[in-house]
């Protein structure tokens, strides 16, 4: 924090929330699904690498159906640039949970500012409290530029939440397994924000953030 207030930047939340968001985004990938001939679906993935092995984690209903050549994946802004090669993409068994993954070729062209957070940060949402500030990260399909074209424009976006605890959730959750964040927030300050639906956000990545108080110096990668 010494170095934010050196470089005068007096309100270190905006600034950190810049930091997080530029660091998840270089962490993330857009799909473009071909869902019919002129149709292409948004969806998001996060980047995880396991050993040698480079991943795209997703939700499983944006892969149902589809065969590997109707999956573009592309890093932020990367409309000309080349998409992500794809070995082979599998579910996790069942569509509960709604999870599934897209291997990467690690020898393809890969974007240089793209990155793959390891298993040492993947994480359960720990149940200690209600209201935890979390990161919602992905693509919504509402912000996608030239969605007509083959290779439409596609940009990152995210929102500093909430968790919602249990008790307040209209349906019971399934425990280990549900997450619910506030979209929007219930304090209603993006009301009139025009914040976008969530459609395409849907496989994003929900991040923890690191608390101020927690961390002397504060890092996104926390």
């Amino acid at each position: 924090m010494t170095l934010i207030e050196d470089l005068g930047i007096k309100e270190p939340g905006p600034a950190a929330g810049v930091a997080l968001h530029d660091y998840i985004s270089n962490r993330s990938v857009a799909l473009l699904l071909k869902t019919g001939p002129k149709e292409i679906y948004i969806g998001s993935g996060v980047c995880i690498r396991i050993a040698h092995r480079y991943l795209v984690a997703t939700a499983e209903h944006n892969l149902k159906g589809l065969q590997l050549s109707d999956i573009v994946v592309i890093g932020r802004g990367e409309r000309f640039g080349q998409p992500l090669s794809i070995l082979r993409m599998g579910p996790a068994g069942s569509s509960d949970p709604d999870v599934s993954w897209l291997e990467i070729d690690p020898n393809g062209s890969r974007p240089s500012r793209l990155k793959f957070v390891g298993l040492d940060q993947i994480v359960s949402l720990p149940a200690l409290e209600d209201r935890q500030p979390c990161f919602l990260q992905g693509y919504p399909a509402a912000e996608v530029q030239n969605p007509s074209d083959d290779r439409p424009l596609v940009e990152s976006s995210g929102l500093l939440t909430l968790s919602i605890n249990s008790d307040r959730r209209r349906s019971p959750p399934k425990p280990g397994i549900d997450i619910a964040v506030e979209y929007p927030p219930h304090d209603g300050s993006l009301e009139r924000s025009g914040l976008p639906l969530p459609q395409g956000i849907s496989g994003g990545g929900l991040w923890l953030v690191p608390r101020f108080e927690d961390h002397a110096i504060w890092s996104a990668d926390k």
